[in-house]
C-alpha cells in the first residue's frame, strides 16, 4: 500500500518490503490508534482489504505517472488526453475506496479512531522513511 518507501526493501530481511512494512505496520497502528483487542480482531482484515485496493490503484497511477514523465513529449494530442483521463478516473476510483472503507471503518472503531487513522497512516510513512535512514 505504500508509496514513497520504494526501497524498504532494503530495511526487511531477505528483500520482502511487504513482509517488513506490515510487521512494522501492525504495532504502530495499534498503539498508535490504541486499539483494544476486540477491535483489533475487526479492523486489521478490513484495514488489510483496503490497502491492497489501494495499492492495486496506486500501481497503476505509478506506471502512468512515469509513462507521462518519460513519454509526454512525444505522445499524440489524442493519446495525452486519453492517458490524463485515465489518471483522472484511477483518483476517483482511489476516493471512492477511501470513501467506502471510510465507512466501513465507522462500523468497527469509534469515530475519534477513525479519524486517527489517516493521521496514523501518514505518520506511518514517515517512520518507515526515518528508519530506512538510519538504516543505511
Amino acid at each position: 500500500m505504500m508509496y514513497g518507501v520504494g526501497n524498504a526493501q532494503r530495511c526487511g530481511p531477505k528483500g520482502n518490503r511487504k513482509e517488513y512494512i506490515d510487521r512494522e505496520r501492525i504495532p504502530y497502528f495499534t498503539n498508535y490508534l490504541d486499539l483494544t483487542p476486540q477491535e483489533a480482531e475487526k479492523f486489521w482484515p478490513l484495514y488489510n482489504q483496503y490497502t491492497n485496493k489501494k495499492e492495486a490503484i496506486y500501481s497503476k497511477i505509478r506506471k502512468l505517472k512515469y509513462r507521462l514523465k518519460n513519454e509526454n513529449a512525444s505522445l499524440s494530442e489524442k493519446e495525452a488526453y486519453r492517458l490524463n483521463e485515465e489518471y483522472m478516473q484511477l483518483l476517483e476510483k482511489e476516493y471512492k475506496i477511501v470513501r467506502a472503507y471510510n465507512e466501513k471503518f465507522k462500523k468497527v472503531l469509534p469515530i475519534s479512531k477513525v479519524n486517527k487513522l489517516y493521521f496514523a497512516e501518514r505518520d506511518f510513512r514517515r517512520y518507515l522513511l526515518k528508519r530506512m535512514r538510519r538504516g543505511r
